[in-house]
């Protein structure tokens, strides 16, 4: 019987972290999905070559997209996707690239997340994307799209405001 049919709990969503910005990285872990009674922490990494020397199978990869020197948090979500390693993957960055999700693999696209790390303060949207990533959904900030120009015929054309 699952958690819905039953009143309880959803299952705890597992959840690797790859942020090379170690103040991040701590802030992501210990300020916000420790608060998240859904969301379990399995692997904290600084670099993605790091995260895939650990790898081990979760629900939600959340990374930096600039991980510093070397493979980027989009290389690192699709070699994860590609090895059935993460459900989902969450991606964060300073920079507004709303385009860089376009990029992805076809054979990886479902389960893609994109927020801006100055407003993942917002536990709930984070809970959000971590839950929607996970159930192959697609979520982005809206603030990447605010102002944006999207072709209709593109991937991102197919998005609903949902």
């Amino acid at each position: 019987m699952t958690a819905a049919l039953t009143g309880g709990s959803p299952p705890a969503l597992s959840v690797m972290v790859v942020e090379d910005e170690p103040l991040f990285r701590d802030l992501l872990v210990n300020a916000l999905l420790s608060q998240m009674p859904d969301a379990t922490v399995t692997g904290i990494y600084p670099t993605a070559e790091a995260a895939l020397e650990g790898l081990t199978r979760v629900d939600v990869l959340l990374t930096d997209i600039d991980l510093g020197g070397g493979m980027s948090g989009v290389e690192l979500g699709i070699q994860m996707r590609r090895r059935s390693a993460a459900r989902g993957v969450v991606l964060l960055s300073n920079l507004s690239k709303p385009s860089l999700l376009a990029t992805i693999p076809p054979d990886v696209q479902g389960g893609w997340s994109y927020l801006l790390k100055k407003n993942v303060s917002d536990i709930d949207q984070l809970g959000t994307a971590l839950r929607g990533a996970a159930a192959g959904e697609i979520t982005i900030d809206g603030r990447l799209l605010a102002g944006a120009r999207i072709e209709t015929d593109g991937p991102m054309g197919r998005l609903t405001d949902r």
